[in-house]
């Protein structure tokens, strides 16, 4: 497309369950205070017995975060790597969209990605602890369209 580039942006599974079962492990620790849902607390702590399932969130929530950027940015289309290690996004966003954010955007994937799975994976043993990730979700919806919206200077030719 005339006046367009690509920008590929890459999430590892390494780095989004670390940051998924750090905050379930957190969340886990703080409710086992109370001795009546300690063991609920403990389940809430995701671990690498649970993988499969977070990745199963994972790919629903990179489907939501594709469309996300498809509105935000312009047409995105994202794919696992064949060991299911990585994901890739790919968009077409417009050619002054400013480089210097897109680390800052990939930031706030890796974030939104992680809350999705955590939010999802809380749902299934304690949905009341769910709702705080979820408005976490809405925050970072905000604040990747706000990036969205970062442009460079056009210059004279």
């Amino acid at each position: 497309m005339e006046g367009s580039k690509t920008i590929t942006m890459e999430l590892t599974v390494t780095s989004l369950f670390g940051q998924m079962k750090e905050h379930s492990y957190y969340l886990g620790e703080a409710l086992k205070s109370n001795p009546q849902i300690a063991e609920l607390a403990a389940k809430i702590q995701a671990g690498d017995d649970d993988d499969s399932v977070l990745k199963d969130f994972i790919q629903s929530g990179g489907t939501k975060l594709g469309n996300l950027l498809s509105t935000i940015l312009g047409k995105t289309a994202y794919a696992w790597d064949t060991d299911k290690t990585k994901l890739t996004f790919t968009t077409n966003a417009v050619a002054n969209f400013m480089d210097s954010q897109v680390d800052i955007l990939k930031d706030s994937m890796l974030n939104y990605l992680s809350y999705y799975t955590l939010a999802e994976w809380l749902n299934l043993i304690k949905p009341d602890e769910s709702q705080r990730y979820k408005e976490k979700l809405v925050e970072l919806e905000t604040d990747m369209r706000i990036l969205g919206t970062h442009r460079s200077k056009p210059t004279r030719s």
